[in-house]
Parts: structure tokens; C-alpha cells; sequence
């Protein structure tokens, strides 16, 4: 039985309230996806633009490494062909900053068709980066 103030009103469907509660749940993904970035800053660098160029006596390896902290950072790149370290060298990039590493590498010198790079940062223990290029 129906009291008097219960007259006029129409209960809502369970299907439009789920229907509205997954709308408020989407919004609510929406506005964390521009306020709330997955990156938890705990990253030191990347290696973007990544570049492996063919040449006719070998090729020329190139990326960008880029510092993500707000501070300066110094970075060592080691170089491996094979067991043989062939290339050590140091950057120091601004917070922020970005550094495009280019070295030719002559075919002679390959030894097992593939080359390492180690990407050190503030003199830690252990690499930032691993890359592995496979030359043909």
C-alpha cells in the first residue's frame, strides 16, 4: 500500500542506475587520466628515437637519452662489441634535458652481429638502460 507521499513518484530502473553509475565512474576515469599521470617520477631517463642507419662501410647508431629529473645528471654510455668494450663516453644533461648520442660503427668491427650499449647514471652500480642493437 502506498502512503501519501509516495503518490506521482516512479521507481528507476536497476538497469539506468547501473547505466548511471558506469557514466560516473567513466567521468571520474576521465578526469584522473589529465590530473593523475601514470608516471610516478621514480624514472631517471629514456632512450627515445631510437636510429639504426645502414651504411656502406658499417652504421651509425643514434638515439636521444633524455633526464626526466628536475635536476642535472651525469651519464656514462658503454659500449660493447661482443665481450670487447669498444666506446665509453660521458654527457652531463640538464633537468629536463635531452642528449643525442651518434657513433659510427665500422663493419670489421661487429663481431657477432650485435652491439650493446649501458647507459650509467650519477655513477650507480647498476645501468639505467640496456640497449641491444642486432646489425646484419
Amino acid at each position: 500500500m502506498q502512503g501519501p507521499d509516495d503518490l506521482g513518484k516512479k521507481k528507476m530502473p536497476p538497469i539506468r542506475v547501473i547505466y548511471l553509475l558506469s557514466l560516473v565512474a567513466l567521468g571520474v576515469l576521465f578526469v584522473m587520466a589529465f590530473f593523475m599521470p601514470l608516471a610516478n617520477g621514480k624514472e631517471y631517463s629514456t632512450v627515445q628515437k631510437e636510429q639504426v642507419i645502414k651504411k656502406r662501410e658499417g652504421w651509425a647508431i643514434q638515439f636521444e637519452l633524455v633526464n626526466v629529473q628536475e635536476e642535472n645528471s651525469a651519464y656514462e654510455i658503454h659500449e660493447m662489441l661482443g665481450t670487447v668494450a669498444s666506446y665509453r663516453g660521458s654527457v652531463i644533461i640538464p633537468g629536463g634535458g635531452a642528449y643525442v648520442f651518434t657513433h659510427h660503427i665500422f663493419s670489421e668491427d661487429v663481431v657477432d652481429g650485435k652491439v650493446n650499449y649501458l647507459i650509467y647514471r650519477n655513477n650507480m652500480p647498476d645501468p639505467v638502460e640496456k640497449l641491444t642493437y642486432y646489425l646484419k
